[in-house]
């Protein structure tokens, strides 16, 4: 498929898009209608002449309440899996999946306000309204492709209801949370005792691990504290 047939793919399933530059995420045009407005058939027309251009999908209530999870790793899609309920996690995993040049979008529509917001101690950003996200066959900075996972045209973008969703922010929320209570802690120690924590930790500080270590490391503190 062209990068136009995309772009028409992408309208027909509600979305708007709009063209942004090659290897990049600026957008070609000024942007703020099409979050209000679909685009045209003829302005697609135009935008996606020439292979020389990158698309992206519009977020929020203009492409019908979407929201794309932009995860920055592997290690962050799976934490957060692993952080749902059975069922919601199979849920999501019927929706699309995206893989970026460095990780993973997950698109969403939601039956609530589809917010934006980020978890950098989750690597996780939430692309809702007022942003955008590029979109496959699009050409990542680094030379990748934007390639999808699952096959768009196999299945819909689930629909979550407003308490899925709510679910979903609770999880990243508590995360953030823990990071800064560890954060806190961390800064009562000595510069020799974080000496030590390192020296412990660094041999199995991989991108598999990094979670579970850290929520190891916060629980020590913890106890610790306590029996102070």
């Amino acid at each position: 498929m062209s990068l136009l047939d995309w772009a028409k793919f992408y309208l027909s399933k509600g979305l708007s898009v709009i063209p942004v530059k090659h290897k990049d995420k600026k957008p070609l045009i000024e942007w703020k209608e099409y979050q209000q407005r679909l685009p045209t058939q003829e302005e697609l027309e135009q935008w996606f002449k020439t292979a020389w251009t990158n698309i992206a999908i519009v977020c929020g209530r203009v492409s019908q309440n979407l929201v794309v999870l932009d995860f920055d790793s592997q290690d962050s899609l799976q934490r957060f899996l692993d952080g749902l309920s059975d069922d919601l996690a199979n849920k999501i995993k019927r929706t699309w999946v995206v893989r970026t040049g460095k990780g993973y979008h997950i698109y969403l529509r939601v039956k609530a306000d589809p917010v934006s917001t980020s978890f950098r101690n989750f690597g996780l950003d939430i692309q809702g309204e007022g942003r955008s996200v590029v979109a496959p066959p699009s050409t990542h900075p680094s030379g990748k492709l934007y390639e999808f996972v699952t096959n768009p045209k196999e299945r819909d973008i689930v629909f979550l209801e407003a308490e899925e969703f709510e679910e979903i922010l609770k999880l990243f929320k508590r995360e953030r949370d823990d990071g800064q209570k560890l954060k806190a802690e961390l800064q009562k120690l000595s510069p020799a005792q974080k000496d030590q924590i390192v020296k412990l930790f660094l041999p199995y500080w991989d991108e598999g691990r990094r979670h579970y270590l850290s929520l190891m490391l916060a629980g020590a503190l913890f106890l610790s504290l306590i029996h102070i």
